[in-house]
Parts: structure tokens; C-alpha cells; sequence
């Protein structure tokens, strides 16, 4: 299994504790001989996904490609008015690093920067203001009058739609995974923002809409999709599925998309079965 996908797959958590690692498991213990393949690369899209899985994920020879898109960003950067090149994949590596020393880092809460070893599931990554900013540029998404809605929502689809072409024509089954941002979850978050922020009064928002479009569309020309909202956001009512001022989930959050992605594919994937 080839995993496609950005910050959410390389992990912020250790990486016993990553939704992929724990996906291999759980699919290992259920006595399919499987193997997933971890690309993810942080600050990546849709269409870095597509250009790495034709450029290198072929060459793995994998028998299921899972596309991991994150409703908190995909849908506003696939629309950037920025050129892309043929070596957009090695260049990703380069501008997420430069982009993490010069802009994020310097947000950072200085005695709350982690590695392996030091991982704390409950320590904030960024300051309260910091993040509410990133909750800011994001919330958009979930405007329903928002003009850039419908053209990023076609790219998407676009971008997806050849990816599941290209596989087909190989033999290769396809599933779609939508990754949730905690906006859409955290009803607290929401109530913050919206404090902080006027533009985004919770009355005039609409936390679901990415998801429904995207679902509809990619059902609409037979691709598998799992959206992993519904879900997250009932067991948010019980559990901390983010970590603390971070978009990335905790450890609670990836063995929660664990479970749901390892049932869908045993249900649903012809190859496991």
C-alpha cells in the first residue's frame, strides 16, 4: 500500500504511534501480508502526490494507492497562482524546511519544541495567537460565500480523478482519504476564532461544506472515499484528537484514523479480502 500524503503521514508523532504504522498492524493482525509504504512529505498536495507517485511510487510496485487529502490546507494552496516545475517534489523539501526555519519556527514556544525522544502529547506547539492566525488564513474553506470555493474544489477533483485513472490503468485499486482540520472538529476552537476573529462568526460558517462537495464528486466518478469527519467529530466530544495548538492529530487522533482506514479497506478492498 502506497501512502500519499503531506504533514499528516511524515508525522509529528513517534513513529510507533503513527495513523500508518498502526494502519500496517492492525492490516498485518487481521493475517493479510501487507506493507505500507509511508510518502509523505510535508507541505505537499495533490498535485506533488500525483507528480511523486508517477515519478517514484510506481517503482514500488504497490497493489493500493491511499490519497490523503487535508481539508485544512489542500483546497487553498491548490489554487496558488505559483508556477510549478517538473522537480516540484525535491523543491518541496527544500521550501518546507526554509519556510520551517525563517516563518514557523520562530513561533514556537521555546520550551515546547520536541523530538522522538522528548515527545509530549499535550505540550502546544505554537502560541495561542500564532495559531489562531494559522485558524484564520484557513477558515475561509468554510465560507459558504466564498468565491474561491468551486475552483478549488474542481481542482481537487481534477488532480484526484487522474490519479485514479492512472491507477486503474495499472491495475492498481484507489481509496481517497479526507483528513479533517481540527476547526471543523473542535467546537471550542470555532467559539475562539470567531472571538478573535469577525470575519468568521460561527452562525455564517459552514464546517462541513469541503467535505460534502468532495465526497459527492469523487462518488460520482466511482472513486472510494473515506471521510474521516463524522467520525472525529463525535468521538471530539469525548477525547483531545489534536495535539495543542499544532493542525496535526495527537496519538489519540492517528490510532482513531487508524481504526477507520484499516476497516474500510478490510470491508471494501477486493485485494485483502
Amino acid at each position: 500500500i502506497a501512502a500519499l500524503g503531506d504533514s499528516f503521514g511524515f508525522g509529528v508523532v513517534p513513529y510507533e504511534f503513527n495513523h500508518l504504522t498502526i494502519l500496517e498492524q492492525h492490516l498485518s493482525n487481521g493475517g493479510a501480508c501487507v506493507e505500507v509504504l509511508n510518502m509523505g512529505i510535508p507541505r505537499t498536495g495533490p498535485r506533488e502526490h500525483l507528480a511523486l507517485l508517477v515519478n517514484e511510487g510506481f517503482d514500488l510496485e504497490p497493489d493500493i494507492v491511499l490519497l490523503f487529502i487535508y481539508v485544512g490546507n489542500d483546497l487553498l494552496e491548490i489554487t496558488e497562482n505559483q508556477p510549478r516545475s517538473r522537480y516540484s517534489i525535491e523543491r518541496s523539501r527544500v521550501v518546507s524546511l526554509l519556510r520551517y526555519a525563517l516563518f514557523v519556527r520562530p513561533k514556537i514556544e521555546a520550551d515546547k519544541v520536541h523530538d522522538r525522544r522528548r515527545y509530549r502529547d499535550d505540550k502546544a506547539t505554537f502560541d495561542e495567537k500564532t495559531y489562531l492566525t494559522i485558524m484564520g488564513l484557513r477558515a475561509m474553506t468554510y465560507q459558504p460565500d466564498w468565491d474561491g470555493f468551486q475552483p478549488a474544489v474542481d481542482a481537487v477533483v481534477r488532480t484526484t480523478a487522474r490519479v485514479s485513472s492512472i491507477c486503474r490503468r495499472r491495475g492498481i485499486e484507489t481509496t481517497v482519504i479526507i483528513i479533517p482540520d481540527e476547526l471543523q472538529v473542535n467546537t471550542s476552537l470555532q467559539r475562539d476564532l470567531a472571538a478573535a476573529d469577525p470575519r468568521y462568526p460561527i452562525d455564517s460558517m459552514d464546517y462541513t461544506q469541503p467535505n460534502q462537495h468532495l465526497v459527492e464528486r469523487l462518488r460520482g466518478l466511482d472513486i472510494e472515499v473515506v471521510d474521516l469527519l463524522p467520525a472525529f467529530r463525535d468521538a471530539a466530544a469525548r477525547q483531545k484528537l489534536y495535539k495543542p495548538r499544532d493542525t496535526h492529530w495527537n496519538i489519540a487522533g492517528n490510532a482513531l484514523a487508524a481504526e477507520l482506514v484499516s476497516q474500510h479497506l478490510v470491508d471494501r478492498t477486493t485485494l485483502l479480502n
